[in-house]
């Protein structure tokens, strides 16, 4: 049916709250940085910190759907106290930024089994997120279902987020993929259905509890599964691999 299945993160696999308005974030965060030898106030380290990710976003003209490394704006916060960090530093202050604002993270229902129903069916996965490597990969790994994928693309690493067909395109050139043996599966009807659209890819729609307020029969996707139980359970059905379940 489909040799490579591509899949959003966040909403679609992962079901995660994190919250970084909490004045207790902003709190521990300035606590961290202040151990790096870079004192900030919570209130002064928010500010600067949300005009440091706004300006790179203002600058971002080479698309309408532009994003930036948080690890980058960590690393200016640090170099305006004057304090130089190596990468991996860097990277674990990125972890902990994830982890202070993390409220929950878990896997939808059946989400590790079907993973490895894919993987016995021989078929190669992806995925294709809006979002941060130094938060996804460490959580994937945490999960246990990081092994499964071929190839992890993240927006902030090109500055370029779906719904841009500019984005889709990265990987499938990187990968060498055809759309026609390709399908996206994701939450979100305007980044994932409609970016797979852009660029002529069948895609199946989840309707989670990261869904917008929207009726899954207005989704113009190939496939639907709205609020399923188990949801790895409801993507191989769809797929029509109900019959490697056993395996």
């Amino acid at each position: 049916m489909y040799n490579n299945i591509i899949f959003d993160l966040y909403g679609t696999l992962i079901d995660i709250k994190t919250d970084e308005e909490r004045a207790e974030f902003w709190d521990s965060l300035a606590a961290a940085f202040n151990r790096l030898g870079a004192p900030y106030e919570p209130s002064l380290l928010r500010e600067r910190y949300l005009t440091l990710v706004a300006e790179a976003l203002a600058g971002n003209t080479k698309t309408q759907y532009p994003d930036t490394r948080v690890y980058g704006v960590l690393d200016k916060l640090l170099k305006e106290k004057g304090v130089i960090s190596d990468h991996t530093t860097l990277y674990q202050l990125c972890r902990q930024f994830r982890r202070l604002s993390t409220i929950y993270i878990t896997l939808y229902p059946g989400i590790r089994d079907m993973l490895a129903v894919l993987t016995a069916a021989g078929k190669r996965l992806f995925i294709l997120s809006n979002g941060q490597r130094e938060f996804s990969e460490g959580e994937l790994q945490d999960l246990g279902i990081y092994s499964f994928f071929k190839g992890l693309y993240f927006s902030a690493d090109y500055e370029i987020s779906k719904p841009d067909p500019g984005f889709f395109r990265i990987l499938l050139h990187r990968e060498d993929l055809q759309c026609s043996d390709c399908i996206m599966i994701g939450n979100d009807h305007t980044t994932d259905i409609a970016g797979a659209a852009a660029v002529g890819m069948d895609s199946l729609y989840i309707h989670s509890n990261h869904s917008h307020p929207i009726m899954a029969e207005q989704v113009p996707a190939t496939y639907r599964v709205v609020a399923p139980g188990n949801v790895g359970q409801a993507v191989l059905q769809v797929l029509g691999l109900v019959s490697f379940t056993s395996l």
